[in-house]
């Protein structure tokens, strides 16, 4: 399992029952991060979610960091969060 997949598979245990879409940016950041050539370090996470509704930006991103640990001990460098409710608008 690559590190694309283990995140997807970490985000659909806490978010079951939401649009989720991770895509893997490494390729973009080739040019100033020599480990970014062969992938899995620099991701965007989109997460359409009913726990999200009621909850702030920053608790949001808590939330889904939190998740992220191991993988940004392991070699994810960077993680673009785009966190919304259903109510809200992407």
């Amino acid at each position: 399992m690559d590190r694309r997949e283990r995140i997807i598979s970490l985000l659909e245990k806490k978010f079951s029952d939401s649009f989720i879409e991770v895509s893997d940016d490494s390729h973009l950041h080739a040019d100033h991060n020599p480990s970014a050539k062969s992938g899995g370090t620099h991701f965007t996470i989109k997460i359409v979610s009913e726990k999200f509704s009621n909850i702030n930006r920053i608790e949001r991103h808590r939330m889904v960091m939190s998740l992220l640990e191991e993988e940004f001990e392991s070699g994810l460098h960077a993680a673009s969060l785009n966190l919304i409710s259903s109510k809200e608008k992407l």
